[in-house]
Protein backbone atom coordinates (compact mmCIF):
# COMPACT_ATOMS: atom_id res chain seq x y z
CA UNK A 1 0.00 0.00 0.00
CA UNK A 2 1.29 3.25 -0.71
CA UNK A 3 1.36 6.39 1.54
CA UNK A 4 1.10 9.79 -0.20
CA UNK A 5 2.31 13.01 2.36
CA UNK A 6 0.62 16.16 1.37
CA UNK A 7 1.60 19.51 3.10
CA UNK A 8 -1.02 21.68 1.42
CA UNK A 9 -4.82 21.37 0.56
CA UNK A 10 -4.12 22.28 -2.95
CA UNK A 11 -1.41 20.10 -3.62
CA UNK A 12 -4.08 16.90 -2.34
CA UNK A 13 -6.75 18.42 -4.89
CA UNK A 14 -4.49 18.34 -7.84
CA UNK A 15 -3.26 14.80 -6.77
CA UNK A 16 -7.08 13.13 -6.47
CA UNK A 17 -8.07 15.11 -10.00
CA UNK A 18 -4.99 13.54 -11.16
CA UNK A 19 -5.56 10.07 -9.88
CA UNK A 20 -8.79 10.31 -10.97
CA UNK A 21 -8.35 11.02 -14.43
CA UNK A 22 -5.36 8.36 -14.73
CA UNK A 23 -7.25 5.53 -13.37
CA UNK A 24 -10.76 6.01 -14.72
CA UNK A 25 -9.03 6.50 -18.65
CA UNK A 26 -6.67 3.86 -18.44
CA UNK A 27 -8.02 0.95 -16.05
CA UNK A 28 -11.37 1.91 -14.56
CA UNK A 29 -10.17 0.29 -11.70
CA UNK A 30 -9.40 2.72 -8.43
CA UNK A 31 -6.64 1.14 -5.87
CA UNK A 32 -6.45 1.86 -2.64
CA UNK A 33 -3.74 4.56 -1.61
CA UNK A 34 -3.45 6.01 2.23
CA UNK A 35 -2.35 9.78 2.60
CA UNK A 36 -0.82 11.72 5.14
CA UNK A 37 -2.14 14.88 5.83
CA UNK A 38 0.37 17.51 7.42
CA UNK A 39 -2.43 19.76 9.54
CA UNK A 40 -0.73 23.12 10.55
CA UNK A 41 2.21 22.72 8.83
CA UNK A 42 4.42 25.88 8.35
CA UNK A 43 4.73 26.44 4.71
CA UNK A 44 1.00 26.16 4.15
CA UNK A 45 0.12 27.96 7.50
CA UNK A 46 1.74 30.81 8.54
CA UNK A 47 0.27 30.92 11.80
CA UNK A 48 1.44 27.10 13.14
CA UNK A 49 4.26 28.60 15.87
CA UNK A 50 0.99 30.48 17.92
CA UNK A 51 -0.26 27.19 18.14
CA UNK A 52 2.65 25.93 20.64
CA UNK A 53 1.59 28.18 22.99
CA UNK A 54 0.08 27.12 26.21
CA UNK A 55 -1.89 29.77 27.11
CA UNK A 56 -4.99 31.02 28.88
CA UNK A 57 -7.47 32.57 26.21
CA UNK A 58 -10.36 34.42 25.92
CA UNK A 59 -11.19 32.94 22.75
CA UNK A 60 -10.99 28.90 21.31
CA UNK A 61 -7.41 28.17 20.73
CA UNK A 62 -6.30 29.41 17.56
CA UNK A 63 -9.27 31.61 16.31
CA UNK A 64 -7.17 34.68 15.80
CA UNK A 65 -4.62 32.27 13.37
CA UNK A 66 -7.77 31.19 11.22
CA UNK A 67 -6.63 27.78 11.94
CA UNK A 68 -10.61 26.99 11.56
CA UNK A 69 -9.82 27.71 8.11
CA UNK A 70 -7.48 25.96 7.45
CA UNK A 71 -8.74 23.07 8.99
CA UNK A 72 -11.81 22.64 7.44
CA UNK A 73 -9.93 23.54 3.64
CA UNK A 74 -7.98 20.33 4.27
CA UNK A 75 -11.72 18.26 5.15
CA UNK A 76 -12.35 20.10 1.89
CA UNK A 77 -9.99 18.58 -0.05
CA UNK A 78 -10.33 15.18 1.71
CA UNK A 79 -13.94 14.98 0.74
CA UNK A 80 -12.63 15.42 -2.94
CA UNK A 81 -10.94 11.94 -2.70
CA UNK A 82 -12.12 8.51 -2.95
CA UNK A 83 -13.62 7.07 0.08
CA UNK A 84 -11.56 4.02 -0.39
CA UNK A 85 -8.74 5.61 1.25
CA UNK A 86 -6.45 5.82 4.33
CA UNK A 87 -6.52 9.32 5.85
CA UNK A 88 -3.77 10.14 8.21
CA UNK A 89 -4.49 13.49 10.00
CA UNK A 90 -0.96 14.46 10.98
CA UNK A 91 -1.10 17.32 13.47
CA UNK A 92 2.38 19.51 13.20
CA UNK A 93 1.24 21.71 15.95
CA UNK A 94 -1.19 20.99 19.18
CA UNK A 95 -4.80 22.65 18.85
CA UNK A 96 -7.54 22.34 21.60
CA UNK A 97 -10.33 23.32 19.65
CA UNK A 98 -12.13 19.77 20.40
CA UNK A 99 -15.32 20.55 19.63
CA UNK A 100 -14.94 23.11 16.28
CA UNK A 101 -12.55 19.74 15.41
CA UNK A 102 -15.41 17.33 15.68
CA UNK A 103 -17.83 19.05 14.41
CA UNK A 104 -15.92 20.12 11.28
CA UNK A 105 -14.77 16.64 10.38
CA UNK A 106 -18.36 14.96 10.98
CA UNK A 107 -18.22 14.89 7.33
CA UNK A 108 -15.63 12.42 7.00
CA UNK A 109 -16.79 10.25 9.28
CA UNK A 110 -20.37 10.06 8.12
CA UNK A 111 -18.96 9.44 4.61
CA UNK A 112 -16.77 6.47 5.97
CA UNK A 113 -13.00 7.31 5.42
CA UNK A 114 -11.05 5.31 7.54
CA UNK A 115 -9.03 7.99 10.31
CA UNK A 116 -6.37 8.41 12.22
CA UNK A 117 -4.58 11.00 14.06
CA UNK A 118 -1.18 11.17 14.74
CA UNK A 119 1.07 14.22 16.04
CA UNK A 120 4.70 15.71 15.35
CA UNK A 121 5.45 15.57 19.02
CA UNK A 122 8.71 17.71 18.66
CA UNK A 123 6.14 21.02 18.46
CA UNK A 124 3.80 19.82 21.56
CA UNK A 125 6.78 20.09 24.21
CA UNK A 126 5.35 23.71 25.69
CA UNK A 127 2.23 21.63 26.49
CA UNK A 128 2.43 20.92 30.06
CA UNK A 129 3.24 17.20 30.37
CA UNK A 130 0.00 16.50 32.14
CA UNK A 131 -2.02 17.95 29.87
CA UNK A 132 -0.12 15.94 26.85
CA UNK A 133 -1.70 12.47 26.48
CA UNK A 134 -5.07 14.07 26.91
CA UNK A 135 -4.51 16.66 24.39
CA UNK A 136 -3.87 14.00 22.00
CA UNK A 137 -6.10 11.86 23.34
CA UNK A 138 -9.18 14.41 22.89
CA UNK A 139 -8.13 15.55 19.25
CA UNK A 140 -8.21 12.09 18.02
CA UNK A 141 -11.77 11.83 20.00
CA UNK A 142 -13.20 14.70 18.12
CA UNK A 143 -11.65 13.06 15.20
CA UNK A 144 -12.34 9.55 14.86
CA UNK A 145 -14.99 9.05 17.80
CA UNK A 146 -12.59 6.55 19.63
CA UNK A 147 -12.88 5.98 23.17
CA UNK A 148 -10.74 7.26 25.97
CA UNK A 149 -9.46 4.92 28.62
CA UNK A 150 -8.56 6.00 32.20
CA UNK A 151 -5.11 6.58 31.27
CA UNK A 152 -5.98 9.66 28.59
CA UNK A 153 -8.30 11.08 31.10
CA UNK A 154 -6.04 11.62 34.36
CA UNK A 155 -4.20 15.05 35.13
Amino acid sequence: METFQFNSSSTLRLFAELFYTHFENYSGFMPRVDAKILVFESASFPGAPVLNRWNRTDQAHGDYTNAHDHVEDWVDAVLNVSTDMGIELHFCRPWRNFGYLSGVTAPLRDAGYDLSVTWHEINCLQVPDQFSSFLMAMAARSITREQLDDTNLQF
